[in-house]
């Protein structure tokens, strides 16, 4: 829909930013793996979704602490027209981690039969 009524410098600002939501490929794939596991147990495997939380976290903190700080020097010199979407970097940065973060509680709230919770966080999520 963008490209009916946006420039391709448009596009390509709204675009450059974007390139953190990749960032989201290890909750997702952890979260793939998480299912069944913490399905099958009882309680939900609490101990199992915090470890893979905390490592969430951090990993993804590091990612984008270094997308953030990168992106300076990065479109400064590849992309200078693209420049103003560094502060969109840095704007997004924290939202995008916490989002990281709170993915893996998704099959523990599940796996407790709380799927209320998931669905108002789905529905007032980007997604």
């Amino acid at each position: 829909m963008l490209a009916f009524f946006a420039s391709k410098d448009d596009i390509g600002l709204f675009a450059s930013p974007m390139l953190l939501d990749r960032t989201q490929l290890l909750p997702d794939t952890l979260t793939t793996v998480l299912y069944p596991r913490v399905a099958a147990d009882e309680k939900g495997r609490v101990e199992l979704v915090a470890q893979c939380s905390r490592r969430v976290i951090v990993a993804s903190g590091v990612a984008l602490a270094a997308a953030a700080l990168l992106a300076q020097p990065v479109f400064s010199m590849v992309l200078p027209k693209y420049l103003p979407a560094v502060v969109l970097i840095w704007i997004l940065a924290p939202g995008v981690w916490i989002r990281c973060a709170s993915k893996l509680l998704v099959p523990y709230l599940h796996s407790q039969k709380r799927v209320g919770i998931t669905s108002v966080a789905v529905v007032g999520g980007p997604r």
